[in-house]
């Protein structure tokens, strides 16, 4: 059981990471002070994340979608 629980959170952290990474990213700035007329982009912060969670999910996605022929499975053993 401990295990599919696992396997499920590490799925829905690369889903997760899938989605940010195709996101489209906040530029930041003061809209209030300078008047952009750009549409608001969600940030980390809105969508309750931080960006340690952003990072890692993003990690998780691309080792997740490399081919298990790539390099990094071939040197080292990590089973995932």
């Amino acid at each position: 059981m401990q295990n599919r629980c696992g396997e499920i959170k590490l799925r829905a952290e690369r889903k997760g990471g899938e989605l940010l990474k195709v996101m489209e990213k906040n530029k930041g700035g003061r809209p209030a002070k300078t008047g952009s007329t750009m549409l608001p982009v969600s940030t980390l912060k809105s969508l309750g994340l931080d960006k340690f969670q952003s990072s890692r999910w993003q990690a998780i996605f691309f080792l997740l979608s490399m081919p298990k022929s790539s390099s990094l499975f071939a040197s080292t053993k990590i089973v995932l």
